[in-house]
């Protein structure tokens, strides 16, 4: 958005060097022409192409401005978040993303002039990764169905005017505040991770997974999350309370020997997007306190003894129904000593 050289005495713009093909200022003509290519589809703000869901659209936001002349009108900014997996195009003999130096963004097939404003351009890094097989306690590596998952993020900065449900921190949650340098405390940016999928047949999931060294889990108390969960706002099926459960696993890997706790998800109905989003009436809704994650770790270990008393085989799943509706598991042997992932 640098504003161009209009002739005067200062240049008003953002840098002096030139717009030329010698990126790296080497002086040398490299004719090598590797790299991957991303095609986004700029079309009107009532163009199919244009709306959430599509063209790699996760939010958009419409913010009345005044112009010039004293006039107002509605501008849309969208937030498009690509995938770097998601080219559609590579050109050369490039092998894979660790030796990229450059990115360039170029505009073509405009019949007339157009201006374009980016707020932001930067490389999001997600340490979850999509688990590769199914998710069940056969205890074997089967390799998972077809059905696509997004792995995404939501957060207050961005998205406090998602449709049809805009994002709210947890109330009980609160933003960590950062110094800036003028001695103004500016509260720094709270997200949380979405899983988004669509046809997911029944008894079948999809999941996303971290794993680190060696961690000591003995040394807390409770584990604890905030789940919500919600219909697409365009779904031809829709599903209802109990429908979907969220399982979450943690053990030396998440096949042969880990813990697990499946909760029954209540979904928030769309229509809650006309509360006041701010009113704790919304926010008890966008996150239902009985969909939240909130165990007490030493209960784990004691499923794990009742198992061992009961003769149960270790290489088959044990489970005990908690009073809240949520499901304890067990498989294999487990040490909270020793957790090396969480699905």
């Amino acid at each position: 958005n640098s504003p161009v050289n209009t002739g005067g005495e200062f240049s008003s713009a953002a840098t002096l060097y030139p717009d030329a093909e010698d990126l790296n200022r080497d002086n040398t003509l490299n004719e090598t022409e590797e790299y991957f290519q991303y095609t986004v589809d700029l079309k009107p703000t009532t163009a199919p192409e244009m709306q959430i869901g599509t063209n790699f659209i996760v939010d958009k936001k419409v913010v009345s401005v005044t112009l010039a002349n004293g006039r107002t009108r509605n501008e849309t900014w969208y937030q498009f978040r690509i995938p770097i997996g998601s080219h559609n195009k590579v050109v050369g003999n490039i092998p894979d993303f660790k030796s990229i130096r450059f990115i360039r963004m170029f505009l073509t097939d405009f019949e007339d002039d157009v201006v374009v404003r980016f707020g932001e351009l930067q490389l999001a890094r997600n340490i979850w990764r999509k688990f590769q097989y199914k998710v069940d306690s056969t205890g074997l590596y089967s390799p998972t169905s077809a059905v696509p998952l997004n792995v995404g993020a939501v957060n207050i900065e961005e998205n406090d005017q998602r449709s049809p449900l805009p994002y709210r921190t947890p109330r009980e949650i609160e933003r960590v505040q950062t110094l800036s340098n003028n001695g103004v405390n500016l509260l720094q940016n709270e997200q949380a991770m979405t899983l988004q999928f669509c046809d997911l047949p029944k008894d079948d999931a999809k999941s996303v997974f971290q794993t680190f060294a060696n961690r000591d889990l003995r040394q807390f108390k409770k584990l604890s999350m905030y789940i919500h969960a919600e219909n697409a706002e365009k779904a031809a099926l829709s599903f209802g309370d109990r429908d979907l459960t969220a399982v979450i696993r943690m053990g030396n890997d998440f096949v042969n020997n880990y813990y697990e706790i499946r909760i029954p998800l209540i979904p928030t109905p769309l229509s809650a997007g006309n509360l006041n989003p701010d009113s704790d009436a919304y926010n008890d809704t966008l996150w239902n306190p009985r969909n939240s994650l909130n165990v007490d770790l030493h209960r784990l270990t004691q499923i794990k003894q009742d198992r061992n008393l009961s003769q149960v085989s270790p290489v088959q799943i044990f489970r005990e129904l908690q009073a809240n509706g949520h499901v304890y598991s067990v498989m294999g042997n487990p040490n909270l000593g020793e957790i090396r992932g969480i699905m």
